[in-house]
């Protein structure tokens, strides 16, 4: 029984009907049109660069060995290498609508995002590895901030940005290692001198305003669309920002709070541009004193003009605008 493993030669009087594929190769012109249902290969384009190498499984038609076709997938894992494709949901964050009951009461349905068919939105990592299509950097860090923008869905994590594909909102892995999409998703770290935590943001005609404790940033573009290749970061103010509260639009204007000193301070930003920094101004300079430090609440009603200060439990002060 043993010489049924002993290394065989084997030969053939027509070498060109055949050829042996290994499980990489240097071009995808290299591999054949018939083979194992279920193989998988690694392209290699360049020996001095991993970023550009990608994985191709065979997929034979009716799931048979045979005749088929090459289809882009994930690296496979090998012995004691555990290779990670998804992003558990249950730290993910979670859909809170606001509905009526039977009855005409109303409640809030707290719920992961679904699908038709029952399964968790989210998608996993459908091809690459952690080199040509990473995970998306809040991956094991806490997010600060959720909101919708140009059509993708972002957090705010840190000092990155990240926004989801266009379109697929549950969708931050790229579909494809091959070539960058206009659709890919977005993922920026901010570049600043001082260290930079993102807390809250606000959409305005210009771009997104992103809110830090210390600065202010931009993300806009100077195309028509947003892409990861068009998309920008621009620290367009440094003033101090109370991570307690947050940024409120004022119609045209957009207002936020500082807390960072003895009294309160409020702040209306405006004439917001990509090209030159905004204009802001103290509108509570003619009453300093007025707002108390510990003020951790601020809201706004329009119809009223009327902007809202309030330390919890403790305090409430009106402005007029």
């Amino acid at each position: 029984a043993s010489d049924v493993y002993k290394r065989q030669n084997v030969t053939s009087p027509e070498p060109d009907l055949w050829r042996i594929t290994s499980t990489e190769v240097n071009d995808v012109s290299e591999l054949p049109r018939q083979c194992k249902n279920g193989m998988v290969v690694k392209v290699v384009n360049s020996s001095e660069s991993q970023e550009d190498d990608f994985y191709l499984k065979f997929v034979g038609n009716n799931g048979a060995d045979g005749p088929g076709k090459w289809e882009e997938t994930l690296r496979p894992s090998s012995p004691g290498d555990d290779v990670h494709y998804q992003i558990h949901p249950g730290t993910l964050p979670v859909i809170i609508q606001r509905q009526q009951d039977s009855s005409g009461n109303v409640v809030f349905n707290v719920s992961k995002p679904l699908r038709q068919d029952g399964t968790v939105a989210w998608e996993d990592r459908q091809v690459g590895d952690d080199t040509t299509n990473d995970f998306p950097t809040f991956r094991g860090r806490k997010i600060s901030q959720t909101f919708f923008h140009r059509n993708r869905l972002g957090f705010l994590c840190e000092d990155n940005i990240i926004l989801s594909q266009a379109d697929e909102i549950y969708n931050f892995f790229n579909n494809t290692a091959l070539v960058v999409s206009g659709n890919d998703p977005i993922d920026i770290t901010s570049s600043s001198t001082q260290p930079t935590k993102f807390i809250d943001c606000i959409e305005t005609n210009t771009g997104l305003l992103i809110f830090g404790e210390t600065q202010q940033f931009m993300l806009h573009t100077d195309s028509d669309s947003l892409t990861p290749d068009t998309a920008k970061l621009s620290n367009i103010s440094t003033y101090r920002y109370s991570p307690q509260t947050t940024p409120i639009s004022l119609g045209t204007t957009v207002g936020f709070l500082d807390t960072a000193g003895s009294f309160s301070r409020f702040f209306e930003m405006f004439d917001i541009k990509r090209e030159v920094e905004p204009q802001i101004v103290d509108v509570t300079k003619v009453v300093s004193k007025l707002l108390p430090s510990g003020t951790d609440i601020l809201s706004i009603s329009r119809e009223n003009n009327t902007i809202f200060f309030a330390e919890r439990g403790e305090y409430l002060s009106l402005i007029h605008i």
